[in-house]
């Protein structure tokens, strides 16, 4: 019996298990909309769009308030040049602005003209308040959107990791920037005559790196603009990748060649295009009296820290496009096929 009993223990076919259900997968936790501030470390309860118009009820704020306020990773900075009396707008800038709206970012713009399309627009801003521009080129608005910037910056800076005696020592640095500025338009004669002797070539070619390249692109700009020379702004490290091909014997290239962190690098890019016939005119710091070994043509400019150098390096430029539009007999004011803003993409 027991036998028997094992033996069908041993045979008995195993019991048929019923499946189990088969759990449903758990949902991600939903993405909250409206996260805790990375500012100030709060949540916030107002819907896209409407942030600025509920907790910044004034365009016009100071920078520390308006950043703020505002979110740290929903703040978009349009900057946008809307100088005109008509308040007529930039219409890519406008586009973009509308976009990034859509998105539900707080916009923030960076305007001359109280009342403009961009101001009325954006949800909060400054302005630059640097005057009317007369011309259709913009000059010293381009300089108050960079101290702007530089502003700003600095106060993010300082709310993450700066020092405050790094955002000390170039806010002092700042202020003395004015200074600074008019010691470079007293140099307006020797531009003028170093301009004279390459205002008859059609192509140049503009140099910089780092902070100083898009120095380099609005100094080739307004040569563009104001004197309707052939002008291209790029990068330094760039120019073995094909421009060089364009340097002929006498070709002007401006080099911003300050002293800063790439002042080896570009000196090298210097050596490149004299040796192969170009002339080197040089926006230099002062007291660099290695430059003239690389140099045909300098422009000194006072020292500045570097995150400070466009402020000084771009007056220059902006004087030798003025004097090359004059020697040429061009009008500086109202360039030809130019308009104040843009209202068509």
């Amino acid at each position: 019996m027991a036998r028997t009993k094992q033996t069908a223990r041993k045979y008995r076919s195993p019991v048929t298990r019923l499946p189990q259900a088969v759990k449903p997968r758990r949902r991600p936790a939903p993405i909250k909309k409206y996260p805790i501030d990375p500012l100030n470390k709060r949540k916030k309860s107002y819907r896209p769009g409407q942030a600025a118009l509920r907790e910044i009820r004034k365009y016009q704020k100071s920078t520390e308030t308006i950043i703020r306020k505002a979110p740290f990773r929903r703040l978009v900075k349009e900057i946008a040049q809307d100088f005109r009396a008509d308040l007529r707008f930039q219409s890519s800038a406008l586009a973009a602005l509308q976009e990034s709206k859509d998105r539900g970012a707080i916009t923030l713009g960076v305007v001359n003209v109280v009342g403009s399309s961009i101001s009325r627009v954006t949800d909060a801003g400054v302005y630059l308040r640097v005057g009317p521009e007369i011309g259709v080129a913009s000059t010293k608005a381009f300089l108050g959107q960079l101290t702007v910037m530089v502003l700003i910056s600095l106060y993010l800076g300082r709310r993450r990791y700066l020092s405050a005696e790094y955002v000390a020592e170039m806010l002092k640095e700042l202020e003395a920037v004015p200074d600074k500025i008019q010691s470079i338009l007293e140099q307006s004669d020797s531009i003028r005559e170093v301009t004279a002797r390459y205002v008859d070539r059609d192509n140049w070619l503009f140099l910089g790196r780092g902070y100083n390249y898009p120095v380099a692109m609005e100094g080739a700009l307004k040569l563009k603009e104001l004197s309707y020379i052939h002008a291209e702004g790029m990068p330094a490290a760039e120019i073995k990748h094909g421009p060089i091909a364009l340097i002929d014997d006498g070709m002007p290239v401006v080099f911003v060649a300050m002293k800063n962190s790439q002042y080896s690098k570009i000196v090298s890019n210097m050596q490149q295009i004299r040796s192969r016939g170009g002339r080197v005119i040089a926006v230099a710091s002062e007291g660099d009296n290695d430059i003239k070994m690389h140099a045909d043509e300098i422009f000194y400019v006072p020292h500045v820290p570097e995150p400070l150098q466009p402020l000084v390096t771009t007056v220059p430029l902006q004087l030798l496009s003025y004097h090359a539009a004059l020697l040429r007999g061009h009008d500086v004011d109202k360039p030809r096929n130019l308009a104040k803003s843009v209202t068509v993409e």
